[in-house]
């Protein structure tokens, strides 16, 4: 039986060298690479991302729950905001760098925006104070914060 198979192997690999002429061994080592890109692929360290915040994760919801809080707290303090509300847009979903199947290590997303309303977001000076103080901290342009009056 073993011989048979061992036959037919050798019958199938002659066939194939005449089709190919000379062009089997490059054949061969294309396959052989595809492989190795394959098998690379399965392995080693790759990153995902979920694609948009939709608040599954507790670890993200606590994240911008404390970005607000921080955020609220900074502002209160400039002189003329009064009481405050600020709530922060999420750029993305939280992205994990794996090692074959183990997570090595996560990135939390970056603000998109921030809205703020405060009881002296009417006043000049206190939007601009307010929106120099976010964009420091949060590393955006001016044109992702919104600070409006409270009724």
């Amino acid at each position: 039986m073993w011989n048979r198979i061992v036959s037919k192997c050798a019958a199938y690999g002659k066939r194939l060298r005449e089709l190919l002429g000379g062009r089997w061994l490059l054949l061969l080592a294309g396959i052989a690479g595809i492989s190795l890109v394959l098998l690379g692929s399965c392995e080693g360290t790759k990153t995902t991302e979920n694609s948009a915040f939709d608040g599954s994760s507790p670890s993200i919801l606590d994240y911008a729950d404390q970005m607000e809080a921080e955020a609220e707290a900074l502002c209160r303090r400039v002189r003329g905001v009064g009481d405050v509300k600020v709530s922060i847009t999420l750029e993305e979903g939280e992205r994990y760098t794996y090692s074959g199947s183990h997570v090595t290590s996560s990135v939390f997303p970056s603000v998109r925006g921030v809205a703020v309303v405060c009881e002296g977001g009417g006043r000049d000076g206190v939007r601009q104070e307010i929106t120099e103080l976010l964009c420091a901290l949060y590393h955006i342009g001016a044109n992702r914060v919104h600070v409006s009056p409270m009724k």
